[in-house]
């Protein structure tokens, strides 16, 4: 790439021409040697490592509404901050239930019509995280229940039965 001004200037047109290359390696040059063009000069510093995996305990659970349940998040290296969601709602809501900073999901009042994620993620790499199914129970209702077991052992005219009646409270 040079500049051409007729036949008779070949020598102007080669110094020229060696002349832009070594700007052009200047000014690379310059470049390179002050840090990449970063304003501070130097490197920048390092960025902070992003975690490695991230698991939930329990990855199952049965909850009763309005009942809570404790999840806990591992992830590593440890100083790594974590998001909770339900159902991709971070926190929840009243219809799948809510989770807190710190991982205690709460049911919902009522039964949910579709099944229930309780889900961390890494705040540094979304891309890292774990997942737990919750099935979420009716509660029993208040009240008095007769719960009555019939054990039979042997056959025929030797069977011997047992009956066991239990009256059982919930409040």
């Amino acid at each position: 790439m040079g500049l051409v001004i007729g036949r008779s200037c070949g020598s102007l047109r080669k110094r020229i021409s060696n002349s832009f290359l070594v700007a052009i390696g200047l000014s690379a040059s310059v470049s390179l040697s002050c840090g990449g063009g970063n304003p501070g000069g130097g490197n920048p510093p390092p960025l902070p490592p992003l975690p490695a995996s991230i698991a939930i305990a329990p990855t199952t659970a049965a909850v009763r509404t309005s009942a809570t349940q404790q999840f806990t998040a591992t992830i590593s290296p440890s100083n790594s901050q974590v998001s909770w969601d339900v159902n991709g709602t971070v926190g929840g809501d009243s219809t799948m239930g809510t989770i807190s900073s710190s991982g205690l999901y709460k049911a919902p009042a009522s039964l949910p019509s579709v099944p229930v994620m309780v889900r961390v993620s890494s705040q540094a790499d979304p891309s890292k995280a774990a997942a737990a199914s919750v099935v979420v129970q009716a509660a029993t209702p208040a009240g008095t229940y007769d719960v009555t077991v019939v054990a039979t052992e042997g056959s025929g005219s030797t069977a011997l039965s047992r009956l066991l009646t239990v009256h059982l409270t919930v409040q």
